[in-house]
């Protein structure tokens, strides 16, 4: 998510044609490769929920505290 926001601030504009295809085939290729290290080690999805979950949990009990 926060990558969006990111690319959506960035000024592709001032590249040429060339770059702007190599800057795509470079997100694309990583997304890729990206995906099958995701698949080929299940337990970082798992570790990443964990972390997620607490934090969650933590926002929450400050929220309970704060307000």
């Amino acid at each position: 998510m926060a990558e969006k926001d990111v690319e959506t601030k960035l000024d592709t504009s001032v590249l040429n044609a060339e770059q702007q295809e190599k800057l795509r085939q470079f997100k694309i290729k990583t997304r890729i490769d990206n995906e099958k290290y995701m698949r080929a080690h299940p337990e970082v999805e798992v570790l990443v929920g964990d972390f997620l979950r607490s934090v969650f949990v933590l926002f929450k009990v400050l929220m309970q505290f704060y307000y």
